[in-house]
């Protein structure tokens, strides 16, 4: 992971994160692509559509999880009705 130069370390629910990007696991063709994405741009937090994406629910079929480690980032799952939520900027709110 290469956080961006200028960013400044910050902590979220006790967690130092060292990139303030937050990256979607959506638009990409396939996991490798999702995979190159995610690692290349630094981020430590991921985010994913969990109506959309396998992330263990459907055995037998190519899962996220096999290639965005929990371990190595943070995912952050959404769901439509989190698009709706007038507030949902406060579930990334990084301080006061």
């Amino acid at each position: 992971m290469r956080p961006v130069p200028h960013d400044k370390p910050f902590t979220l629910a006790g967690r130092t994160y060292q990139s303030r990007l937050l990256v979607g696991t959506g638009k990409y063709k396939d996991l490798e692509e999702t995979r190159a994405a995610i690692e290349s741009s630094g981020a430590e937090i991921v985010t994913v559509a969990v109506r959309r994406t396998n992330i263990g629910q459907n055995p037998g079929e190519p899962n996220l999880l096999d290639v965005i480690s929990p371990e190595r980032y943070t995912i952050l799952a959404k769901h439509r009705r989190m698009f709706h939520c007038r507030g949902r900027s406060a579930y990334l709110s990084a301080g006061p």
